[in-house]
């Protein structure tokens, strides 16, 4: 379960494009920004099913400090053997904006990744999946 949640960390943190008429400002990234949609829908997302086991992606929420830190916690649905339970898996770092892309690098792995911001949205793209971000 842990290596499913690992995987879409890195997810979360891999690169993409986009432009923005205004470059964002340590002050404009900074807020609560929550995922909406993976692959245009919404959630529950299903990440991994075989049969009637599944791991669902509930929610991700990014907390985005000006002083240039972030905190994540995503929480996920368990399905195994007809039991339910569920799973959230904390993190955090740093970032560095250049441009309209923001970098996010985690405490957890030292990884990094860049999402692009316009707007009160940030998209990011990996491994087949997009998604979108709001800012709250």
């Amino acid at each position: 379960m842990r290596r499913i949640a690992a995987c879409l960390l890195l997810i979360a943190a891999a690169a993409c494009g986009g432009d923005s008429p205004t470059q964002p400002t340590p002050a404009s990234v900074a807020g609560v920004w929550n995922l909406q949609t993976v692959n245009g829908s919404g959630l529950p997302f299903i990440l991994a099913q075989l049969e009637n086991d599944k791991v669902e992606l509930t929610d991700d929420v990014l907390n985005v400090f000006e002083n240039g830190t972030f905190t994540q916690l995503t929480h996920f649905r368990i399905t195994q053997a007809g039991e339910v339970t569920t799973d959230s898996l904390p993190d955090a770092g740093t970032y560095a904006l250049d441009g309209t892309a923001v970098t996010f690098t985690f405490e957890s792995d030292g990884s990094t990744g860049t999402g692009s911001l316009s707007g009160n949205s940030l998209t990011v793209a990996a491994g087949g999946l997009a998604l979108i971000y709001k800012k709250q």
